[in-house]
């Protein structure tokens, strides 16, 4: 058995270094080092460590909205917080070129140091600068730095804390920066994981309309609403949003509904939903593009895209990201079906989130 364990793990590092000397370019094999990394010692820092060294440039939507629609200017911005996502916070304000006031940094790390940023106490923000911006960043002691800000009168509507526990850049299109449409041909575009449709339609705008089909899988009862009126709203044609979600055989499943948000196959979930794998559904489609982003159950969607992947060779684009060992096994998977494929990583966001794997 001891025996048996050492040949696995043998093969297994020996797979991650062929994978790893086989990515596409230098910065594919930076992202990967990071993912890598944070997966293995559970470990998110290791991953932002390795974003930074890829200089990017990131836009935030999110603090963006919120200056604007309560009229702060971006000099006047106090950020709240501690630990590493301070730093992940200050960092990436550094990267929009927005630049703090002040901090008020409740942990014991060198912040201050590192980026040069006067810090004041809780007691000065609320009595001195109530007329200022708060940015919280800091997604364990957000709730409590909220009401702790509100309980001294702060001004609610100069407190950001944002959606996903911390500010979030992005950066670059999502699943169509890398691949160039050649002119003249005639895409079949597969979108697993439809969510509201945005997706398909950047489809059709990068490939200028030359497209004969769209086809879009969505489970989540909540988001196909919202996907078919994002499509009529944007005239989308040629398209079918198949109401199931992809898997490798056809079946139903438990689903976590996300309401409006990500939903995901779980053994925990509370609605049953009919799932189907594309070999079935699409065995006469020439497929050219498949994107997948599914909450974690891309491996078996895979599985059951064997024949279409085999026979067409169609361009990937599938999220590496939800799962710690999705990294890896994905493309492996991938060439275990198409041994000619080549590899390329990118990441869009300032985040853990959103790490694409392009396979071509």
């Amino acid at each position: 058995m001891k025996i048996d364990e050492e040949k696995n793990f043998s093969e297994k590092l020996h797979n991650i270094y062929k994978l790893y000397n086989n990515l596409y370019d230098k910065e594919s094999r930076i992202i990967f080092e990071g993912k890598y990394l944070s997966s293995i010692m559970q470990d998110e820092t290791k991953l932002y460590e390795k974003i930074k060294k890829l200089n990017k440039k990131y836009i935030v939507p999110e603090l963006k909205d919120f200056l604007e629609s309560n009229l702060v200017d971006a000099d006047k911005i106090i950020v709240y917080g501690s630990g590493y996502e301070l730093d992940y916070t200050l960092w990436l304000l550094g990267k929009c070129e927005i630049y703090p006031r002040f901090l008020v940094n409740i942990g014991d790390n060198d912040t201050q140091k590192e980026f040069g940023i006067p810090t004041i106490s809780h007691q000065e923000l609320v009595i001195y600068y109530c007329d200022y911006a708060v940015l919280i960043a800091s997604s364990d002691k957000a709730f409590d730095i909220y009401k702790d800000l509100l309980y001294c009168k702060f001004p609610r509507n100069r407190i950001l804390c944002p959606r996903r526990g911390v500010l979030e850049g992005i950066f670059g299109k999502q699943y169509f920066d890398f691949y160039i449409h050649s002119s003249g041909e005639r895409e079949v575009f597969v979108d697993c994981g439809a969510f509201d449709g945005d997706t398909s339609i950047a489809f059709a705008n990068w490939c200028q309309g030359e497209y004969d089909k769209i086809f879009m899988f969505e489970v989540d009862r909540y988001n196909i609403e919202l996907c078919k009126k994002h499509i009529s709203n944007h005239e989308l044609k040629n398209y079918t949003l198949m109401e199931c979600g992809v898997w490798s055989k056809k079946t139903e499943l438990k689903l976590c509904e996300g309401n409006f948000t990500s939903s995901s196959i779980s053994d925990k979930g509370s609605v049953k939903v009919p799932v189907c794998d594309l070999d079935s559904i699409l065995e006469n489609e020439k497929v050219t593009f498949i994107k997948m982003d599914i909450e974690g159950a891309e491996i078996e969607a895979i599985k059951g895209a064997k024949k279409i992947l085999a026979r067409y060779k169609p361009r990937l684009a599938i999220s590496v990201y939800h799962k710690p060992e999705d990294i890896i096994d994905i493309p492996l998977l991938l060439w275990e079906i198409v041994p000619e494929y080549k590899f390329c990583l990118r990441h869009y966001r300032s985040s853990r989130r959103e790490i694409v794997l392009y396979a071509f």
